[in-house]
């Protein structure tokens, strides 16, 4: 997962360590990655016409977005922040 913000960037791989970019230069790219989000998305929507399972849960969707905002606070504050996935997820 990859978070950028204002002159700072913050990455990672498992959600089990975060790197942070810091940065005043300003860089636009026009080319983006293929990252596989077409195959996904589409695996999701073909799940779902079929009635199947799906691959991701609605949970799995909450837990991306919390962790990905955790990481603009980190990034925000150039500190860890602690995450508390069930207090957060029962409210």
């Amino acid at each position: 997962m990859e978070i950028y913000a204002n002159g700072v960037g913050a990455s990672t791989e498992d959600f089990k360590s975060v790197s942070i970019k810091k940065s005043s230069a300003k860089r636009k790219s026009r080319r983006f990655a293929a990252k596989g989000y077409e195959a996904q998305m589409q695996a999701f929507v073909d799940d779902i016409k079929a009635g199947r399972e799906t691959a991701v849960s609605v949970i799995d969707g909450a837990r991306a977005t919390v962790v990905s905002l955790k990481m603009i606070e980190s990034a925000t504050k150039g500190a860890p922040v602690d995450i508390d996935l069930p207090a957060i997820l029962e409210d």
